[in-house]
């Protein structure tokens, strides 16, 4: 399962967070998060859920289309 790069960005600038706050609430080093947004590390469907939670969305919201 891989992450939606452009809606991950969408929802972080709709709920008007920064990075260093998303990955602070959901429990991951910024490093981490960085690369899991720029696409260089593909998370693990947990890792994914702990994301949409910080951000309040449904893990959906922020997955490539057609990805399990």
């Amino acid at each position: 399962m891989k992450i939606d790069t452009e809606k991950l960005d969408f929802a972080i600038c709709e709920k008007g967070m920064m990075l260093k706050d998303v990955a602070q609430a959901s429990g991951l080093s910024e490093n981490c998060f960085r690369n899991i947004r720029q696409g260089k590390a593909e998370p693990r469907l947990r890792t994914i859920g702990k994301i949409a939670s910080a951000l309040g969305v449904n893990i959906k919201d922020i997955i490539k289309e057609g990805e399990d």
